[in-house]
């Protein structure tokens, strides 16, 4: 009886679940310890477990300098838990059962097919391992460049600081987790080129997806040995639709973001150092969360663009959040081919089940809803006694909030910190399921998905 309980509560989406939370919880606990703040004085618990809760979801809100309130211990503790949080604990698991040589639990294969269930191997723990060893490899590669580059310009004051400053910040840009050593975030690097590409370059490494970084691997190998096979090795539509849907959401980010901002927040850039900024401001908020410039200085056509890229987010099975680029694409490719009266979606000539639109569809409509319950609840919880106008004037900073925490980006009109309690409890939960949401509502839109047996007769309901 107590087996088949378990078994029934031992879902893979319960399981990511309750593995998140025993993170968080711990995490909080280290960080209300005296040894965690940079005073020695307690963090209060509500800021420590919101700060708990951004870093192992990978967010990077905070409503505390990470740089001047906790100590070196915490933001270690910080970094150790967006690396655990940005790879996913399943990931760390089954990885560690590999390692031993033991099975791996049921629920753990469930969770890894249904985040990769593109996936070209069929070898779950192959995969694992190269998701494990890309992650360590880039971020050691981003560590390294930033420790050589630093030294060379004497950015800072010996090589143990430098080289605590370059692991840090590789990890919290590939991991997309947002968080800073500096008050500013990296605004002391908005004219170093070299600094701002490795960082943009970090982060959608981390971004685009495990799944497309391993398809590319085996392509690019396959070329590169020119091995004669019956079959030739194709990259996927999943690979493919993704790898251009962020192309065309970056060139015209960054078009845009220039355009509305040459003479306003990069007016005192130079053409040169304004499109670095236009193109890492297309990258960083679609789950990087880390801040070149002010968000304050935007104008609000940038901010709306800037709202609408943290919506879009990353790439399925990847550290970052939002619908997924690859969901925003698919939905687009399929609006397109319903205007042009086509009866079913082909993307390079292959035809596109209709449960994977339905999937798409439904994670973008249910995030869609989510994003705007998360709006009503927050404008409720920091501006009811406000004024008409004061609720105005708050209502782009609180949406703007709402969006950056559901979507696990990061990015803040200097908001969090302003958040009652009450505030900081809900947009905790929120960034919490906001972490989960694609993947466990993916999972529980297939679980579900059971065959009819029977029909009831059609009625068309009047669109448009």
């Amino acid at each position: 009886m107590v087996r088949r309980f378990l078994k029934r509560i031992s879902t893979p989406a319960r399981i990511t679940a309750a593995s998140f939370l025993a993170l968080i919880a711990l995490v909080a606990a280290i960080l209300c310890l005296p040894i965690s703040a940079a005073t020695g004085k307690a963090v209060p618990i509500i800021d420590a477990a919101f700060v708990a809760t951004s870093a192992v979801c990978v967010v990077g809100l905070t409503p505390i300098d990470v740089s001047t309130g906790l100590s070196t211990f915490g933001q270690v503790v910080i970094m150790i838990a967006m690396q655990i949080g940005g790879l996913g604990l399943m990931t760390f698991t089954t990885v560690f059962y590999a390692a031993i040589g033991r099975r791996l639990p049921l629920v753990n294969n469930l969770i890894i097919q249904e985040t990769f269930h593109h996936s070209p191997t069929t070898q779950v723990k192959q995969l694992l391992f190269y998701i494990v060893s890309f992650t360590f490899v880039v971020e050691a590669i981003g560590a390294i460049l930033y420790f050589v580059y630093w030294s060379f310009t004497g950015r800072f004051a010996n090589s143990g600081e430098t080289a605590w400053h370059a692991v840090f910040m590789a990890i919290t840009a590939f991991t997309n987790g947002g968080f800073s050593l500096y008050s500013d975030s990296i605004v002391g690097f908005q004219k170093d080129y070299f600094t701002m590409f490795v960082t943009a370059f970090l982060i959608l490494a981390g971004g685009i997806g495990f799944l497309v970084s391993y398809e590319l691997k085996n392509y690019f190998e396959n070329q590169f040995r020119k091995m004669k096979q019956d079959k030739q090795l194709r990259l996927s539509v999943h690979t493919k639709i993704t790898l251009l849907a962020t192309l065309i959401v970056t060139i015209i980010g960054t078009s845009a973001l220039y355009f509305y901002e040459q003479s306003n927040a990069f007016a005192g850039l130079g053409t040169g150092e304004g499109l670095v900024n236009a193109f890492f401001y297309t990258v960083t908020p679609r789950s990087g969360g880390l801040q070149s410039i002010s968000m304050l200085t935007f104008s609000d056509s940038s901010m709306l663009l800037i709202m609408v890229l943290m919506f879009v987010g990353a790439g399925a099975g990847s550290t970052g959040g939002g619908i997924k680029v690859g969901t925003f694409g698919l939905v687009l490719a399929y609006m397109i081919a319903r205007l042009s009266g086509k009866p079913q979606l082909s993307l390079w000539q292959r035809t596109i089940p209709k449960e994977s639109i339905d999937k798409a569809v439904a994670v973008a409509a249910v995030i869609g809803l989510f994003v705007v319950a998360t709006s009503l609840v927050l404008m409720t919880t920091e501006t009811y006694s406000s004024s008409g106008y004061e609720s105005r004037v708050r209502f782009v900073q609180v949406v703007f909030e709402a969006i950056s925490a559901a979507c696990t980006v990061g990015l803040s009109l200097d908001f969090t910190s302003e958040l009652t309690n009450a505030g900081k409890i809900f947009l905790s939960i929120v960034m919490f399921v906001g972490r989960l949401g694609p993947l466990g509502l993916a999972i529980a839109i297939t679980a579900r998905h059971k065959k009819a047996k029977y029909r009831y007769a059609e009625e068309n309901i009047i669109i448009g």
